[in-house]
């Protein structure tokens, strides 16, 4: 499911880049469409209108309390955490 989720809704349009330091904002955006810019888009979800998720319930009690394991593919673990922000377009 995840690998299935992850090509349908991993896309540019969906992608939000956050960047910091001293160099100038246009060098950071330069860099930033360089290293990013490329990146295709996947699946049918890909398109430029991106669906609400305001009514999803994030985590259902069917999908709680459950054990996963996961075999890590890089050599050192690592946690990713994403917190929900409203949207700041035109931002």
């Amino acid at each position: 499911k995840i690998k299935e989720f992850f090509a349908q809704h991993y896309c540019p349009p969906r992608m939000r880049l956050v960047t910091f330091g001293a160099p100038s904002l246009e060098w950071q955006l330069e860099q930033a469409q360089a290293t990013f810019g490329k990146i295709p888009r996947q699946g049918q979800g890909c398109g430029e209108a991106v669906p609400s998720f305001q009514g999803v319930v994030p985590y259902p009690s069917s999908s709680l309390q459950q054990l996963l394991r996961m075999q890590g593919l890089t050599p050192k673990p690592e946690l990713h955490m994403v917190f929900p922000m409203r949207n700041l377009r035109p931002w």
